[in-house]
């Protein structure tokens, strides 16, 4: 498997793995546009971890609220606001 994505409510990206060996080769991105085409959203969000907070802003994700921790683990609130003539 190189990568998978996962979305609940149409809106909330759950999950986005990326083989280590498949990085920077834009597959993070087209997982996310795939999913937007299908879910017909005007926005997406997702719970980043610290870590993954520089690749979702490459990305087009903006930091919409502070460093939050539940269940002992970190996250960063993001959200895209799509344009639908270009994800």
């Amino acid at each position: 498997m190189i990568g998978m994505i996962e979305v609940r409510n149409q809106n909330h990206i759950a999950l986005l793995f990326v083989d280590d060996r498949y990085h920077k080769k834009g597959i993070a991105k087209k997982l996310i546009s795939l999913a937007i085409e299908r879910a017909q959203v005007t926005e997406i969000d997702v719970n980043s971890s610290p870590y993954a907070v520089n690749i979702y802003a490459r990305i087009g994700f903006q930091q919409v609220d502070h460093e939050q921790e539940r269940d002992g683990i970190r996250f960063i609130p993001m959200k895209k606001i799509v344009n639908q003539s270009k994800n």
